[in-house]
């Protein structure tokens, strides 16, 4: 099984177990009210879905990336689209690989075949950068949506530090190992 399949299929395993840990009740009755250690509990389960959501989101970004990158044969990177666009080549909005594309300022939003989004901006170099904001909106866009806060996607990120880099504050690439893998090279994970 794939990584990004994996990865899915996990988080979306996490995020019935945190919805399922969250209080029934808002009253002032023992039902109500989470012990601290079930509390505990719940924010851990919350952060390792936020870890879910964001290796998820590397995944998709690595198999579009591979998609595209092989259905135009001209693309050395991702970034390239922004080039390709702003000399005529292609237009802003399209198809490649299988997703639909919209370049924008000095980002691309890629739509898979599923409908879910991926929306990166491109740093100086062309390398791949995106924030909590575009987590969040892949998260918002999967089959069942995943909306985590934002103290859960910080922690998630602080405890991925050998996957992500954070390029500036609140804004993170893929590590090149990582980046690789995740492109479909020789990574395969069974999450049973």
């Amino acid at each position: 099984m794939s990584v990004v399949l994996g990865a899915l299929i996990s988080l979306v395993r996490r995020a019935d177990l945190v919805e399922e840990s969250r209080p029934r009740s808002s009253g002032s009755g023992p039902e109500g009210v989470l012990r601290k250690s079930e509390n505990d509990d719940a924010s851990g389960d919350q952060v390792l879905a936020a870890q879910d959501l964001v290796l998820a989101f590397v995944g998709a970004l690595g198999a579009a990336r591979a998609a595209v990158r092989m259905s135009v044969p001209s693309l050395g990177q991702l970034a390239d689209l922004l080039t390709l666009t702003h000399s005529g080549e292609i237009s802003r909005r399209g198809e490649a690989g299988g997703h639909s594309y919209a370049v924008h300022g000095v980002g691309c939003r890629l739509a898979g075949p599923d409908g879910v989004d991926i929306d990166v901006d491109f740093a100086a170099d062309g390398t791949e950068i995106f924030d909590f904001w575009r987590l969040r909106l892949f998260g918002r866009s999967l089959p069942t949506p995943v909306d985590p806060a934002a103290e859960d996607l910080r922690s998630a990120v602080e405890a991925l530090d050998d996957v992500l880099t954070e390029v500036r504050p609140g804004w993170f690439t893929v590590s090149g190992a990582p980046r690789d893998a995740f492109e479909g090279r020789a990574v395969h994970s069974d999450p049973g």
